[in-house]
């Protein structure tokens, strides 16, 4: 694995992880609460 800075933007995943992150841009900014506590309860969730 390559783990040089910005190495996620050429990564084999990095569509999705740009997803991912659009998503929760956009969620972030309809909410009042910051998204951070939640995710851990979202991945147990799952």
């Amino acid at each position: 694995m390559d783990y040089t800075p910005f190495s996620y933007v050429t990564a084999e995943k990095a569509d999705l992880y740009r997803k991912v992150m659009g998503a929760f841009m956009e969620a972030k900014s309809h909410c009042l609460m910051p998204l951070r506590p939640w995710i851990r309860f979202i991945l147990k969730s799952r």
